[in-house]
């Protein structure tokens, strides 16, 4: 739900007087929105505490207000470092397969994402936002976020591959197929996301607003339902189904005594497998948990609305407004989070930590009374 904007006043969509404020939204950041009691609100110095969420009479919203602003900055400070080091670590890994392809692009666009989020949020400590930032995040945002979801979609397909079609695996997964997978991705991303140059903008209040010629078809439909149905809900049913899938076929395996899901496999690549398939269990549990309020708002915002004659209208548009925000920040949680699932899902994946931060001398070894011991070789995900 966003505000839209005609002559510099602001009119609610789809909801009479209900306006959302936001400093710095695609789906963003630090910011809980504002109620106003007038439809139209052209001085917003003369509305009693409106302006700045941390000015509003709510103690509930400031209160999701503060909770969310401090959360958000504690997940930059741990998903940005999380993220470069992720990335180091997954291209260390030998051997560096297509798995690794997919997971090492995950965490590419999710430390671009926190980068650019943060890079944008310091702006406006120090100067106010410009038309070039607004139309910039609202069309980077997008892009580094949906192309996400559809490479973990390709990861899940990969594995899905690799444990009912062991044999296929190397033809139909190479490093080759899956690069050109992941750019295909990213031009369908950034295909979808073009239209925010023309329809976004600048208000004269310094918030980015769609243009309210537009909001029929673009908000409406297009981000509400379109974009929401095929670069979120489809791709989390996917991988839902997939994983079950890929549970299932393990299990099964499992209770026949076969150790190998292909023939001949070495004891190493089974143990991979075994916790390339943890790793994306976990990334799969973490977005599922993360995008699924995203999913609920998107698709239950508009109903909603149409019941605040039936519901108190302050109550609904204060519940409303608390669940924008935790959806926003989610956003950021969801990148920052994968760092740490990854380090509780593979203990090879901890070792490589280990092994960066010291250089390898430690964590390509076997604990020995409770300590790694030094071990000079090259390792892998086992």
């Amino acid at each position: 739900m966003y505000s839209n904007e005609t002559d510099g006043n602001f009119s609610g969509t789809g909801a009479g007087n209900f306006v959302l404020l936001a400093t710095l939204e695609y789906r963003n950041i630090v910011t809980v929105w504002t109620t106003f009691s007038e439809p139209e609100v052209k001085n917003e110095a003369a509305v009693p505490c409106a302006g700045r969420p941390e000015t509003s009479c709510d103690p509930v919203l400031q209160a999701v207000y503060y909770l969310s602003l401090y959360g958000t900055y504690l997940a930059y400070v741990i998903g940005i470092p999380g993220s470069f080091l992720t990335c180091l670590v997954l291209t260390r890994m030998r051997p560096f397969n297509s798995s690794l392809v997919w997971f090492t692009a995950i965490n590419v666009t999710g430390l671009f994402n926190l980068s650019m989020r943060f890079g944008l949020s310091v702006q406006l400590i120090f100067i106010n936002i410009e038309d070039w930032s607004c139309k910039f995040l609202y069309l980077m945002a997008p892009i580094s976020e949906y192309s996400t979801h559809l490479f973990l979609v390709g990861l899940t397909v990969e594995r899905f591959i690799a444990v009912w079609f062991p044999l296929k695996m190397a033809v139909w997964c190479s490093i080759r197929r899956t690069v050109c997978a992941i750019v295909i991705i990213t031009i369908i991303c950034v295909g979808q996301s073009i239209y925010v140059i023309e329809v976004y903008r600048l208000n004269a209040l310094g918030l980015c607003v769609l243009r309210a010629k537009y909001a029929d078809f673009w908000e409406s439909i297009y981000e509400m339902v379109i974009i929401t149905t095929e670069f979120i809900l489809i791709p989390i049913l996917v991988i839902i189904v997939l994983n079950i899938l890929i549970a299932n076929r393990i299990k099964r395996a499992k209770l026949l005594h076969q150790r190998n899901l292909t023939d001949a496999q070495s004891s190493d690549k089974v143990r991979q497998h075994s916790q390339i398939n943890r790793m994306l269990t976990a990334a799969s549990i973490t977005s599922i948990v993360f995008l699924a309020p995203e999913i609920f708002n998107r698709y239950s915002v508009g109903p909603l609305l149409t019941l605040e004659g039936v519901i108190d209208g302050h109550t609904l548009r204060r519940a409303l407004a608390a669940l924008s925000n935790v959806c926003s920040c989610f956003k950021v949680y969801k990148y920052a989070a994968n760092f740490i699932v990854y380090s509780l899902a593979a203990q090879k994946f901890r070792m490589g930590i280990v092994r960066l931060l010291t250089c390898d001398k430690y964590g390509g070894g076997v604990k020995r009374g409770g300590k790694l011991t030094k071990k000079h070789t090259n390792w892998a995900i086992k």
